[in-house]
């Protein structure tokens, strides 16, 4: 059956009340995104939405996403990493690094001042209070290698996350039809 409403019977199908109730209700069917300037032209990310971010090889698509991630759990919406490429812990220097603007090279080598490990001590008490209070969740999941897409999915399914964010999407194991993250 088309989903397609013909304008001459418009006035009597249900479903475009049901539509126009949807299109003028006031419940935010974006995820803001955090960067002003995107929000503003575009209102953030449709919910349900599958973003791709491309790029050459380190230029910081993994940077971004993790911005991304970290913005949309500020503004009050539970979120999933998933990395193929980086452990639990460098996936942790990432975040502080994003979330006190200090040099992830200078935590990953352990180039911090006793002031700056005190920062990010912080820093992870702030982060973790903000999701306890208001009942959100930022996860960083790291899957066995030998764990298919639909796998992951299905096992990050009951935590209905608004975001999942999938780093190096060609290191998922392909379903058995073949095909990676179809």
């Amino acid at each position: 059956r088309s989903s397609a409403v013909h304008l001459s019977s418009a006035g009597h199908d249900s479903n475009h009340l049901e539509n126009l109730d949807r299109i003028l209700d006031d419940e935010v069917s974006f995820i803001p995104s955090g960067f002003r300037d995107f929000d503003r032209v575009n209102g953030g990310f449709f919910r349900s939405s599958l973003i791709t971010l491309a790029a050459a090889s380190s230029s910081g698509k993994t940077a971004l996403a993790m911005q991304l991630a970290i913005n949309i759990y500020l503004a009050g919406f539970n979120v999933c990493i998933v990395s193929m490429e980086m452990d639990e812990d460098e996936l942790w220097e990432r975040v502080y690094s994003n979330l006190n603007s200090i040099p992830h090279d200078d935590i990953k080598l352990k180039r911090l001042s006793k002031s700056q490990k005190t920062v990010i001590r912080r820093t992870k008490e702030d982060f973790d209070a903000i999701g306890a209070r208001a009942g959100k969740q930022f996860t960083l999941f790291v899957p066995p290698t030998d764990m298919t897409f639909a796998e992951q999915m299905a096992q990050l399914k009951h935590a209905r996350y608004d975001a999942i964010f999938f780093d190096y999407i060609n290191l998922i194991k392909p379903d058995q039809g073949g095909n990676s993250a179809s």
